[in-house]
Order: structure tokens, then sequence, then C-alpha cells
């Protein structure tokens, strides 16, 4: 299967403190995107990773964000988690427009190695790349050179970074 895009999805609290955003994240997802489906690849324990396949058509926001909130113990609704997840995904603000309506708050896009701002709460960090990929027997073949989904993050050069969050 030819993946066109990897992405790489992290949600946190910024009550956890730390210098800058990534050190307030918790363990999140994989997405492999390709023309037909998206394979769906949840950290869990121990640096292994649970994989899911499903339509490309299919709004994988939800499944995550309740998955992200059981795992991860967010004291957060899935709704608005959902919508952070889109938001970061579509790089607008639909996913959270009638959020912001009925409970006031405007979505920020800012760069994620900025110093932590404590009074945050839940945001969300997307890195990805654009590209060439091929998904095969389980593997992602990346220069010419094949590894399994749970390994590629390290071996994945000039990744674009964006975090998103709600601002009260």
């Amino acid at each position: 299967m030819k993946i066109f895009k990897i992405s790489f999805f992290n949600v946190g609290n910024t009550a956890l403190g730390g210098t800058d955003y990534f050190d307030a994240i918790k363990p999140g997802l994989i997405l492999a995107s390709s023309d037909e489906e998206y394979l769906l690849g949840f950290y869990e324990s121990n640096e292994s990773l649970k994989i899911k396949k499903i339509n490309y058509d299919t709004e994988w926001w939800q499944i995550v964000a309740k998955h992200l909130i059981s795992k991860n113990k967010f004291d957060t609704s899935p709704e608005f988690l959902t919508g952070l997840l889109q938001c970061s995904d579509q790089e607008d603000t639909d996913g959270l427009y009638d959020y912001c309506q009925s409970e006031g708050g405007k979505v920020i896009f800012a760069d994620p190695h900025e110093s932590i701002n404590e009074g945050v709460g839940i945001f969300c960090i997307k890195q990805y790349i654009d590209g060439d990929f091929e998904y095969l027997k389980g593997k992602i073949k990346i220069n010419n050179k094949s590894y399994e989904l749970k390994d590629i993050f390290g071996n994945l050069d000039d990744l674009t970074s964006s975090l998103v969050y709600v601002k009260n």
C-alpha cells in the first residue's frame, strides 16, 4: 500500500509541567495515510504498537479521542478531544467551532518548542512528513529501508511540527 503522509499525534496537559510542550505529552499515535485507508498505530506499553486499519473516509478523531482519554486518564470530554485532534489534523478551527461558540475561547496554533504556558491545559502536538512511502507486511519502507511502524519516529528527518490548544 502506498503511503503519502505519516503523522504523529500526541496529547498532553500543561499541568504536568516542563520546559516546553514536549515535556508534558503522553503516548499518542501514528497515522499513516493512503488513498484507500488509514493505518492507526496506538502506542502501548514497552514501545509496542497496536495497529488498526480504517477506511479513508472515516473520521478517526473520535476513535482516537476515546482511546487517549481511557489510556492516559485525561480529564476532558471525548467531544473536546475529538475536536482538538480534528483541528490539529486539518490545521483549521472547524473541529472546535461549536465548543468555542458555547464555552468561549479561541483555537490557537503555535510552535510546540515554545516555553510551556501552564494555563493552556489540554493540547495536541502534530508532527508529520509528506512523501512516497510503502507499507508492506507490517513495515514501512523509508529511503529503501524497511521499519516496523513502532520504530519509524527516530528514522524520519525534517518533521513539520505544530501545537494546537484553546485559549479561554
